[in-house]
Order: C-alpha cells, then sequence, then structure tokens
C-alpha cells in the first residue's frame, strides 16, 4: 500500500510539476517579471508613477493605435508605447521596458502572490541577466514546482486511500476540483493571489490564515461528500464558512506599485493555471493509483 502511495506520488507530482512549470511561462510568469520593473523602479526615481499614485493617458501613435501606458518624461517628451509599460531613463530618453513572463510560486503556489499557488520559484531582480534570460530561473522553478506537486499528490492519494474506493482518472479529476478549492480557490476569497510590490499583512499572519482556510475547507468538503447524516452536513458547511467568518489579515492600505489592471490580471491567470494544474494532478493521480492497483 505505501509503496503504491509513494509511486504514485512521485510520478503523477513530476508530470505535473513539468506541465505546470511550461504553462506558467505563458501566463503568470510575465505578469510577475512585469510587475517587478514597476516594484523596482519606484524607489530609484521618485517623481515616477507608481502604485496608487499611476497616472494613465491614452495616447496615439502615428499609426494610429490606442496605447494605455504610464510615462516618465526624459528630454521633455512623453513617449507612446505599445504596452502598458513603466518608462525609465535611458541616455536622455524614456526606454520601454518589455513585457516579460510570470511565474507562480511554490508554497502552495509557491510564493504568495499566491497562493500560489501552485508553485514555482524565487525571482531575480530586473535589471540582470538571469531576470531576462537563461535556464536557470527555469530550472530553480521547475523543480520547485515538481516537489510541490509531489507533495500535493501524497496528500490526494492518500486521501484516496482513505476513501476505501476505487478512483480512476475521472474520478481524480473530481478529487482534484476538491484540492483546488480547498488550496487555492477558498483561501483566494480573503487572500487573493498577489503581484510584487503589492501591500499586504504581515507574513506570518497571512500563512496562519490561508492553513485555517484550507484545513477547514478540506474538512468541510470531505464531510459533505462522505458523510451522509444531517449533523455532519452542518459541521461541513460550518467549516466551510468559519474561516471567512473570522477574516483574513489584511494591510492598513490598500495599493501596490503596479498598475491595478496588472493586478487584476495575475490574480485571473493565478487561479485559472491552479485549477489546470488541479486537475491535471488529479487525472494523473487517480489514474496511476489505479494502473498500480495489485491485480
Amino acid at each position: 500500500m505505501y509503496r503504491r502511495i509513494f509511486a504514485t506520488a512521485l510520478i503523477a507530482g513530476l508530470l505535473a510539476g513539468l506541465g505546470i512549470t511550461a504553462i506558467q511561462e505563458v501566463t503568470t510568469t510575465p505578469l510577475i517579471r512585469y510587475a517587478e520593473k514597476f516594484e523596482n523602479a519606484a524607489p530609484e526615481a521618485p517623481h515616477r508613477h507608481g502604485a496608487l499614485e499611476n497616472r494613465f493617458s491614452l495616447t496615439r501613435e502615428a499609426r494610429g493605435h490606442d496605447t494605455l501606458s504610464p510615462h516618465v518624461h526624459a528630454g521633455g517628451e512623453a513617449r507612446a508605447h505599445d504596452t502598458l509599460s513603466p518608462h525609465a531613463h535611458v541616455g536622455g530618453e524614456a526606454q520601454a521596458h518589455e513585457a516579460a513572463a510570470p511565474h507562480l510560486h511554490a508554497a502552495g503556489q509557491a510564493r504568495a502572490h499566491g497562493n500560489s499557488s501552485g508553485a514555482g520559484g524565487g525571482h531575480p531582480g530586473p535589471g540582470t541577466a538571469e531576470s531576462e534570460t537563461g535556464i536557470g530561473p527555469i530550472f530553480y522553478t521547475a523543480m520547485a514546482n515538481v516537489l510541490t506537486a509531489i507533495g500535493f499528490a501524497l496528500v490526494l492519494v492518500a486521501c484516496f486511500a482513505l476513501a476505501g474506493r476505487p478512483v480512476s482518472g475521472r474520478e481524480g479529476v473530481l478529487w482534484g476540483i476538491a484540492g483546488f478549492t480547498a488550496i487555492s480557490l477558498a483561501p483566494a476569497l480573503g487572500l487573493p493571489p498577489e503581484v510584487p510590490g503589492a501591500m499586504a499583512a504581515e507574513l506570518g499572519a497571512r500563512q496562519g490564515w490561508w492553513l485555517l482556510c484550507a484545513v477547514a475547507t478540506g474538512g468541510g468538503l470531505w464531510l459533505l461528500v462522505f458523510r451522509r447524516s444531517t449533523p455532519w452536513t452542518i459541521v461541513g458547511l460550518a467549516l466551510l464558512v468559519m474561516p471567512h467568518l473570522v477574516g483574513a489579515p489584511q494591510p492598513q492600505e490598500l495599493g501596490g506599485s503596479a498598475p491595478p489592471e496588472i493586478a487584476a490580471h495575475f490574480v485571473a491567470a493565478s487561479l485559472v493555471t491552479a485549477a489546470v494544474f488541479w486537475a491535471g494532478l488529479g487525472w494523473l493521480s487517480g489514474t496511476f493509483w489505479n494502473r498500480l492497483a495489485p491485480r
């Protein structure tokens, strides 16, 4: 039994971790790197627009496309760009930073931009070669994602064993959706995924509330599905609601260095990516759990 649990978790976690790394490279990682440019630009030049002070202007280039961008003026000129971007002074001119790409952090996501979600690694600072290119950041993110996915797969497969019923790949997807609800969706109601530079409450308080919400949501779902009596149903519903009645810790002020459009996009991208991760992990876990069953 134990060998089957560990083998299933290792295979499913490895495949799911590598898969979500590839997805993150085109979903959340570009947003994180882009937000970091705002975060690092703010202290270097106080006159630049940041967080809630961003002033956006609609400008039109000669070819007639509308652009939405915060501007820093160089040499008395404000120049329009095709993307939402902060501008830095380089050689007397304002240059647009290229929108680079978001990774989901390991934690539950990895780092708490999330819740993430999902899984991921650290952020090299902008302006360094590693932050823009190179296999190093992708490798470390992949390793963090794989380790996180294996950990979640162990929990998922242990639940298969405790349930005491056959689980196929299709049923595994349902288990994965339950995992997504407990680990990502429910906590996001109080602590949505955050981009770099976002204002947040103290880390320990946020981690404590996230753990409370994840455990309570998972326990509540278990009681609703596997305990059919009315008293257990009431307890399950109470567990689902309780963390949100307690309330997640919030910062004294709201805002951050990145524009709100970037923060909102990151929340949506993080949750969708996490949903894909959990559905895939559930399917892989159910499939290999079934295949490794003793004949």
